[in-house]
C-alpha cells in the first residue's frame, strides 16, 4: 500500500510539468495554430460545397472557379500603414 501511495505522488509530480509545458508550447504556438485551426475549420465548412460541385462532373479547375467567383474584386481591402500613407503621395507623384 505504500508503495501505491509512493507511486500515485510521483504521477502527480510528474504531471505537473508535463500539464505546464503543454500549456506553454500551445500558447507561443498560437501564430502557427489559430490559422490551421481556421484552414479545417473553413475546409470542413467547403465539404459539402465541393461534394455538390464534384457531382456536377466540373473537374478541379470548374470547381475552384465556382468556389472562388462570388468573392468581389473589384474593391479589395487594403490595410495601409503609416509608412504607406507617407509613401502615397510621392508614388502618385510619379
Amino acid at each position: 500500500m505504500a508503495r501505491l501511495a509512493k507511486m500515485m505522488t510521483g504521477l502527480k509530480l510528474g504531471l505537473m510539468p508535463t500539464v505546464f509545458a503543454t500549456v506553454a508550447a500551445l500558447y507561443f504556438a498560437q501564430d502557427v495554430l489559430i490559422p490551421l485551426a481556421v484552414a479545417v475549420l473553413l475546409a470542413f465548412l467547403l465539404a459539402p460545397v465541393v461534394t455538390r460541385l464534384e457531382r456536377l462532373h466540373l473537374g478541379r479547375v470548374g470547381e475552384i472557379q465556382q468556389m472562388v467567383q462570388p468573392v468581389p474584386l473589384e474593391h479589395p481591402v487594403v490595410v495601409a500603414d503609416d509608412d504607406t500613407k507617407r509613401l502615397a503621395p510621392a508614388l502618385a507623384a510619379g
